[in-house]
């Protein structure tokens, strides 16, 4: 063998070996780590949250429930009605947002939480924890109060391994999906 083919191997092996690491770098999910607001502590947090109790699917609701992603502009849903206006950080330069609720409902054991977010290349994929009242609850308590669960979450964007034009995509927690949306980070 001449020298100039096995150069031509090691050219060849190398190209071969750094296609192999680019398709396994594009293929690879990155969890995404966010801040959750609390309207308790009325403040952003990081703390885990207990989805353990969220069992019951939004049979029925799919229509009232609302998702979507906030880069650059206000927030346009009855959310903003229920955040204390100082804690609320509009800093689109640093962070976006993702938000979700089912609107008003009759009993305080509806609620929508995201659970996890994680990217692959330029899809984030949303998880969300979704509950319902068990069927017996509502047929034994109706109540004149409404509720509004909603969950609204503060993302850095440095926190995302890719930038720019980006399908976000909303499931449950049985990986139903809800909702797509694009948008530019």
């Amino acid at each position: 063998m001449k020298k100039i083919h096995i150069a031509l191997l090691v050219v060849a092996f190398i190209t071969a070996a750094a296609s192999v690491y680019s398709l396994a770098a594009i293929n690879q999910v990155y969890s995404i780590d966010f801040q959750w607001y609390s309207t308790y502590k009325k403040a952003y947090l990081d703390e885990i949250r207990d989805l353990t109790r969220d069992k019951w699917q939004l049979e029925g609701q799919e229509a009232n429930l609302q998702m979507g992603v906030t880069a650059n502009t206000r927030i346009d849903t009855g959310i903003l009605e229920r955040i204390d206006p100082e804690t609320l950080d509009n800093d689109f330069n640093n962070y976006f947002f993702i938000w979700a609720t089912t609107g008003e409902e009759s009993s305080p054991e509806y609620s929508v939480r995201v659970s996890s977010i994680a990217q692959r290349g330029d899809v984030v994929e949303v998880v969300l924890s979704l509950n319902s009242p068990s069927k017996v609850w509502d047929k034994e308590k109706q109540l004149t109060t409404t509720y509004y669960p909603f969950d609204l979450i503060k993302i850095n964007k440095s926190s995302l391994s890719t930038r720019g034009k980006m399908l976000f995509i909303f499931k449950d927690q049985t990986g139903i999906q809800l909702f797509k949306e694009y948008m530019y980070i």
